[in-house]
């Protein structure tokens, strides 16, 4: 964050955190029903604000986010426990190597489909560091993600979120 950036309201700085994690995941939540869930209750009533209520910045935030979803709901900090685990994420371990997700790549029908199809991925091949296994990442964003095969996509959310918990709507969260 800026030093601009951290003289943002709690608010402004809320929103772009939502902003910016829609903008470094949105291949991931294209054709799904996401919620976001936010320990500042005033987000939840962002979309149902009068567009002079809100600045320039905070409508473009508002405007990208809604490309994938409306629906922020309220969720108490103790609660939130992806949003701890995000805020340890230097902790956080590889769960796959390279290795492994090359050799997945070689077999994927899905990443096949994906490299023949127009989306919003922007799949090319990079060499990873300190290897010589190149593998096809995402380049629509500043920083490369690597397409993570369907048999390691579990480990790797896993990793990330720990592992699923059902909330007793049939759904497991992740």
């Amino acid at each position: 964050m800026g030093m601009a950036q951290q003289k943002y309201s709690a608010y402004d700085r809320e929103l772009l955190a939502i902003y910016e994690a829609v903008k470094h995941f949105r291949h991931m939540l294209e054709e799904w029903n996401i919620m976001i869930f936010t320990d500042h209750k005033p987000l939840t009533y962002a979309f149902s604000q009068r567009r002079d209520k809100c600045s320039t910045r905070q409508f473009n935030h508002l405007d990208f986010i809604s490309q994938f979803t409306t629906d922020f709901r309220h969720i108490s900090g103790k609660d939130n426990l992806v949003a701890d685990a995000l805020s340890l994420v230097e902790a956080i371990g590889t769960s796959v190597s390279p290795e492994a997700l090359a050799q997945a790549e070689d077999t994927d029908a899905e990443l096949a489909s994906l490299l023949k199809v127009p989306t919003a991925l922007r799949l090319k091949k990079i060499q990873t560091p300190s290897t010589d296994i190149a593998l096809h990442c995402d380049t629509s964003t500043d920083r490369p993600r690597p397409y993570v095969h369907v048999t390691h996509r579990r480990r790797v959310c896993d990793t990330l979120h720990g592992p699923p918990r059902n909330k007793g709507d049939g759904e497991t969260h992740c």
